[in-house]
């Protein structure tokens, strides 16, 4: 039996279901905003029960220091002292001083909002696919994600407003396309792990069949618009 197969019959199915929902909200809103995802798995790795590795596109910002490799980003599930370095390096840069112009940190500004949208899209999808139950523990998600607003905000309000924001933008990006978040944690919890290209394909194909469906239904309008009509002139011709 593999590893994932024992873990499997050690969980509940909705536990199951509750951790792999955590893990695509990282992966779903990583591919939504365009970054790309290696794997993402609820086999534990060491105290966590899950892992979803991802990557920017490569850049020469400095963010870079985030990645050793093609401006890669692992969760802490890989790395133990990856929260511990992103918390450090970001207290070491700060937000941009009074009088700079934040122009010239915009790229460095986007790179840390969508990395912040990633890390807290993990607890929005849990809430959205299981919103009478807690969320599961994540708190290095928070701190990466408050230690990568420093870099944008000047005060601790304006942080917890923009975590709220980020919050608000997961849960729009995966509402969106409720299908295709669907499939990816029924095929995770069936298999355990799944590769950034079967993510790519569920997904591909989740939006491929809403996008079907949404065609059907505007001609099935279409013709109820066009039966309408059609007896409205019947009844003023008769």
């Amino acid at each position: 039996m593999s590893d994932y197969l024992v873990v499997k019959a050690s969980r509940s199915p909705e536990l199951n279901r509750r951790i792999a929902a955590h893990e695509i909200g990282h992966a779903y809103a990583a591919r939504a905003l365009g970054s790309f995802v290696e794997f993402v798995t609820i086999t534990p790795v060491g105290p966590y029960a899950g892992r979803c590795v991802r990557r920017g596109v490569p850049s020469p910002s400095s963010l870079a220091f985030l990645d050793e490799n093609a401006n890669k980003r692992v969760d802490p599930a890989a790395d133990a002292s990856s929260t511990a370095k992103i918390v450090s390096m970001c207290a070491g840069i700060g937000a941009p001083a009074i009088g700079v112009a934040r122009v010239e940190f915009a790229e460095e500004t986007v790179r840390a909002w969508v990395m912040i949208v990633e890390l807290v899209a993990a607890s929005v999808c849990e809430r959205v696919m299981f919103p009478d139950l807690p969320v599961l523990g994540a708190e290095h998600d928070i701190i990466e994600a408050r230690a990568l607003a420093s870099l944008i905000c000047s005060t601790a309000h304006s942080i917890d407003a923009l975590l709220a924001f980020a919050e608000a933008e997961a849960e729009g990006l995966i509402r969106i396309h409720m299908g295709a978040v669907e499939a990816l944690i029924e095929a995770l919890v069936e298999q355990g792990t799944l590769s950034g290209e079967q993510a790519d394909q569920i997904i591909s194909r989740a939006i491929a069949e809403e996008n079907a469906a949404a065609e059907r239904a505007r001609r099935q309008r279409w013709a109820q618009e066009m039966e309408r009509a059609k007896r409205f002139r019947e009844m003023n011709l008769g």
